[in-house]
């Protein structure tokens, strides 16, 4: 095992609890889901599309863990920890333990971080819920409304609320989302 100038060892640099936080952005709510939206589009995700294939092919991993593993590792859970562009770990619960929706909210959140705030960081980076600082707190909810964007973009989500008013268990299901996703979303494009 070598060590760096730091005299941290290679192992250390390699624990994603050893990685940088992310830093936000600064951008406004509007650009960011522009943006989301550009991803999606890029990706050609469809609506309720399952992302764990798409995980895979940007080379990144779902690491999904039980409960008996939460209580040791309990920081880890929605999570992501970045070693590259398209190397990278997404930490889950099993899914019996998780349902689809939040399955594929957490992992747009994810992605977020990924595409929002990886390029800020210069090297690894790692993202959780559980680090209070005032900026870590402003990349999430940077990396919230990534996901709602990505998850359910404006125009489909436009008509259909034109269609069918604020049936909001409805719209939720349709898109695969939570119903707080929806209201967020259509409060945020002002449908």
């Amino acid at each position: 095992m070598t060590a760096d100038r730091a005299g941290r060892k290679s192992s250390d640099r390699e624990d994603p609890e050893n990685f940088p936080i992310p830093k936000p952005t600064y951008l406004r709510r509007h650009v960011i889901q522009g943006f989301a939206e550009q991803v999606a589009k890029k990706f050609e995700l469809m609506i309720g599309q399952d992302l764990e294939d798409l995980v895979e092919r940007l080379g990144g991993k779902l690491v999904r863990m039980s409960f008996p593993d939460v209580a040791e590792v309990e920081r880890r859970i929605g999570s992501i920890a970045i070693w590259s562009p398209n190397r990278f770990k997404i930490f889950l619960l099993e899914p019996q333990d998780m349902g689809p929706v939040s399955t594929r909210e957490t992992i747009a959140h994810e992605l977020g971080h990924l595409f929002l705030h990886y390029p800020l960081a210069g090297g690894r980076m790692r993202a959780n819920h559980t680090v209070p600082e005032k900026e870590t707190r402003l990349a999430e909810l940077e990396a919230i409304w990534f996901a709602e964007a990505f998850l359910v973009p404006r125009e489909p989500l436009s008509q259909l609320h034109r269609k069918e008013g604020n049936n909001y268990t409805d719209l939720a299901a349709r898109f695969s989302v939570s119903e707080l996703t929806i209201r967020n979303r259509i409060a945020a494009i002002g449908a």
